[in-house]
């Protein structure tokens, strides 16, 4: 035995006895206990709360490969007792002791064994369900029905975009191009639209033989016309 290894001689970690208790009394995997011990030696054990951890310095503290290391900190992020937070371009992490947030198991029985295949923690992909709770959407979810809705809106804007157009040639593949526009936020308000269509009924190159060099609505649309400098017909007085 290694008499250096004493609390008299410092360089030990100070856990509550509660949070050692509840510990006790739920069901962790190998992995999982692997890495809790590893952000407590790097938070407590150095007197604080989070600390910046790397996928490196993890795999080199659990002796685990670095997918293993990423899967088993999901899995207790989900269990929330593991806190991850995204800062100026670096993942801290930080034990949660409030305990009575912890989340059972992920697994399909209630056995505490660990399935092995490879080398690698088998568990149930299926979430645990919750007969208490409604669901609530996520950030994801709110953004994606936020940015259908604008979507829909947007579309409807195409029929008078479209009426406004000197040209009504090539609907559908400009409907398309309208569409493309929007899903990569490229399209700008429909007043400047309407805007710069005004504007080019007026210019030279639109007016010229009796609008021969007026450009499809897709065209005009796929190629963001609307930011052309615009050579107004000289007026004669």
């Amino acid at each position: 035995m290694d008499d250096n290894l004493q609390i008299d001689n410092g360089h030990y970690t100070r856990i509550h006895n509660r949070i050692l208790e509840e510990l006790a009394k739920i069901e962790l995997s190998g992995y999982e206990t692997r890495i809790i011990l590893a952000i407590w030696r790097k938070t407590y054990g150095w007197q604080k709360k989070e600390e910046w951890i790397t996928q490196k310095q993890f795999s080199e503290l659990t002796n685990l490969p670095k997918s293993e290391v990423s899967r088993t900190l999901s899995r207790l992020k989900r269990r929330n007792l593991v806190v991850e937070t995204y800062n100026s371009h670096q993942r801290t992490y930080c034990f949660n002791k409030h305990f009575t947030n912890w989340k059972g198991l992920e697994k399909s029985t209630t056995s505490c064994r660990n399935l092995h295949k490879g080398g690698v923690e088998i568990y149930n992909s299926k979430p645990l369900k919750s007969t208490t709770r409604k669901h609530m959407p996520s950030p994801k979810e709110t953004l994606t029905k936020e940015k259908k809705r604008k979507i829909k809106e947007r579309e409807k804007e195409f029929d008078i975009f479209y009426s406004f157009y000197p040209i009504h040639q090539g609907r559908k593949k400009a409907f398309e191009k309208w569409n493309k526009k929007v899903g990569d936020n490229e399209l700008p308000l429909l007043e400047i639209l309407l805007t710069a269509i005004e504007e080019n009924k007026d210019s030279e190159k639109w007016q010229g033989e009796q609008g021969k060099y007026i450009p499809h609505p897709a065209t005009w649309l796929h190629n963001e016309l609307w930011n052309d400098e615009i050579k107004k017909t000289k007026q004669w007085s």
